[in-house]
């Protein structure tokens, strides 16, 4: 990777982050600088200076991959971190590897990540052409390399057209979720709009080898239905999925049954997820769906079983406007960690907001008393180096060593170069620590 310039920001300071309404006891101050690591990439022939970090997942060696789009969308780059967030040379000179992006693509649209158990790592995201008609991209990425797993689809990547399946499509097929299936499967889900401008959701299993298996458009069963907030393999056997209706306000989130091998309709298990709850994200915990999302301003996680829920709203935040993404992923002492980007009135992601739930075996959570303030930490970024006040994009968040890591990006400003986007790695301390 001798064409890349690396760019490491260690002062905390240079970033504008503000730590004053952190729990410090939270961040885990041995990483970066205390608990914040920026990387930014020069700009290849014919880019831009814009890197995405998009997921981060626990690497070979003890040490942690981060991969994301870079040079704006002309290229992958991953880069290994070691305990201190430094770059790891032991899988290459410089800690970093990259590839390019295919030369048709001009724009790349909904980059999110998946950590397969295999340790193997999915990029999706939706390539646009110079028209900006777009089409569903996966990527295989082997974290020994940095490079395509060759034996995922051809040559590591997988293309779906999401216009071919459906009729009266416009441009986009946008992913918003990717998660696990059975056997190594993926399951990624998003939207399209059709020629009015309407959402409709989509829903896509490809194999281990990256053959596209099924697809299923949420039109068939539900117009209103713009996209799925969660899809994951279920306790029985099929898929349960939660739809979010954007295009209908009002319309409460249901969650649906579907086949398995063919992503068939076969039922409405929930009409109603709860009054304005939206699912952001979900995953497979024992034998229940968890789903992160939002009721207005207030952060929510709902434990859903088949024919109930459990519903625990968050402390809301102060100044904050919406909820645009939120995930959860479970502790090794059981309790449910919640991340949640919360944008301001201006449309800005302004902190980072984190919640430690202890579950009972009936499904009710309550705040950890040992994290944050009342189970709960918040802090306020903001950039003072010239640039407009943009807070972070936030992408996914994962476990490491049982320390929950936060990836995604923040646009920054260094002195003689145009605001730009790098990528933002942020992790917690472990449980008790």
């Amino acid at each position: 990777m001798k064409r890349m310039r690396v760019i490491f920001c260690a002062a905390l300071a240079a970033l504008g982050l503000s730590t004053a309404a952190f729990a410090r006891s939270e961040i885990d101050e041995t990483f970066g600088y205390v608990g914040f690591i920026r990387y930014g990439f020069g700009a290849v022939p014919g880019g831009t200076l814009d890197d995405r970090g998009v997921v981060a997942c626990p690497g070979p060696l003890g040490s942690l991959y981060v991969a994301g789009t870079a040079s704006g969308d002309r290229r992958i780059v991953s880069a290994w971190l070691d305990e201190s967030g430094g770059l790891d040379t032991r899988f290459s000179d410089d800690g970093k590897e990259s590839f390019d992006l295919p030369p048709a693509v001009r724009t790349a649209y909904g980059e999110t990540g998946l950590c397969q158990s295999d340790g193997k790592v999915v990029v999706a995201m939706e390539f646009a052409d110079a028209n900006d008609v777009g089409t569903l991209m996966l990527v295989k990425l082997d974290p020994a390399t940095g490079k395509p797993d060759p034996a995922f689809g051809a040559a590591g990547w997988v293309s779906f057209d999401v216009s071919a399946q459906v009729g009266g499509l416009n441009k986009i097929e946008v992913p918003t979720l990717v998660s696990p299936g059975r056997d190594g499967d993926i399951l990624v889900g998003g939207w399209y709009d059709d020629v009015r401008g309407l959402r409709h959701g989509y829903l896509v299993r490809v194999t281990r080898n990256g053959v596209v298996a099924a697809f299923a458009s949420a039109a068939a069963f539900d117009v209103t239905a713009s996209m799925f907030g969660a899809a994951v393999a279920s306790p029985d056997g099929a898929i349960w999925a939660a739809t979010v209706h954007a295009s209908y306000p009002g319309m409460p989130s249901t969650l649906v049954r579907l086949d398995y091998a063919t992503l068939k309709f076969q039922e409405k298990l929930q009409a109603s997820l709860g009054a304005g709850f939206v699912p952001r994200s979900g995953r497979l915990v024992d034998d229940a769906l968890v789903l992160a999302g939002a009721t207005g301003t207030t952060p929510v996680v709902s434990i859903v079983r088949e024919r109930g829920y459990t519903q625990t709203p968050l402390p809301a935040i102060p100044g904050a406007n919406a909820v645009r993404s939120a995930q959860v992923v479970p502790r090794a002492n059981g309790n449910l960690l919640v991340a949640a980007h919360v944008l301001d009135a201006r449309d800005f992601g302004f902190g980072y907001y984190f919640a430690s739930l202890v579950r009972a075996p009936d499904d009710a959570l309550a705040p950890d008393p040992a994290f944050g303030v009342g189970g709960v930490s918040f802090t306020t970024p903001t950039i003072v180096t010239g640039c407009t006040p943009v807070g972070p994009q936030f992408a996914r968040m994962t476990l490491w060593n049982d320390r929950p890591v936060w990836v995604g990006s923040a646009t920054v400003c260094d002195p003689g170069r145009p605001a730009h986007l790098d990528y933002l790695v942020l992790r917690l301390k472990a449980p008790g620590a």
